[in-house]
């Protein structure tokens, strides 16, 4: 990815530190039979102040304003969008990457019960999402693994100490926006830490990512809802020694990050254009 198109990636960060997003896993392929009712778009205004926000809604509802076109591309499939070392959608056009676009998009209230997990309803949305990709922006992806070097999350030779959460996972019903406190969601990032009121280790492994050198993959075979607060850590050894590291951060959470290669999904643009607008 060219240079600039790094600085955009930074430039994310700090947004996403700010906002914090839900972290769920990886989707299967879009469905043209799943798609919102409506769904607007416009093109936000150059020197748009208004602050970044997506959200998921009761309903089936997606909105997002003032967000980058990556973010938007991140959050439809559902993987880490902040860091270039691991972003794994490949192909984007430079004059894409930041490109901010407002969306309102409603799904047919049968589409989606308001009783259904809300991890099952969030998976929905980024289904309906993909559509109002692949039929407004005319995004074409092509799916392959590669394997490549990852951190495998595992438990600590002393335990896990992870703090079970407060709801049970058959309780997690309600959605919250971009930056709430959901179940499956964090808040916070490197800077000051990350904090989760119900949220799994495969949502840990995601949301982290969007700050390693390498994919964090779930291999604890722990299944509960957690209540997960850390401090931060220094993302460069060089830039405070004084901060703990990203491997001290979770052996406080009787957690090891193990190096090994794994097999990881990546997506290829094919083909994007700008959308048609209303």
């Amino acid at each position: 990815m060219p240079s600039h198109a790094t600085a955009a990636a930074r430039y994310l960060s700090l947004i996403l530190a700010v906002i914090g997003v839900p972290a769920t896993r990886a989707q299967p392929a879009v469905s043209t039979s799943i798609t919102f009712e409506a769904a607007s778009i416009r093109q936000s205004k150059p020197g748009d102040t208004r602050r970044l926000m997506m959200e998921f809604l009761p309903g089936g509802r997606f909105r997002a304003a003032n967000t980058p076109f990556i973010a938007i591309l991140g959050t439809a499939y559902d993987i880490p969008w902040q860091s270039i070392e691991t972003f794994r959608i490949k192909g984007v056009p430079d004059s894409l990457l930041t490109e901010r676009y407002d969306i309102e998009a409603t799904a047919d209230r049968a589409s989606i019960s308001n009783s259904a997990p809300v991890k099952s309803r969030n998976r929905t949305i980024r289904l309906m999402l993909q559509a109002v990709l692949a039929d407004r922006f005319k995004l074409q992806i092509a799916r392959r693994t590669e394997v490549m070097s990852v951190y495998a999350i595992t438990i600590g030779q002393h335990g896990s100490k992870l703090e079970k959460a407060k709801i049970e996972p058959g309780d997690c019903q309600e959605s919250a926006p971009f930056g709430g406190s959901g179940c499956h969601q964090f808040l916070g990032g490197a800077g000051r830490g990350i904090r989760g009121a119900a949220v799994d280790i495969a949502d840990l492994a995601l949301y982290v990512s969007n700050w390693s050198d390498a994919p964090l993959i779930d291999q604890t075979g722990l299944t509960d809802l957690f209540s997960i607060q850390t401090d931060g850590w220094s993302t460069m050894p060089s830039d405070d020694p004084t901060r703990p590291t990203l491997f001290s951060v979770f052996e406080r959470l009787g957690l090891k990050l193990v190096r090994k290669k794994a097999p990881i999904e990546v997506f290829v643009v094919q083909h994007v254009e700008r959308p048609s607008l209303n």
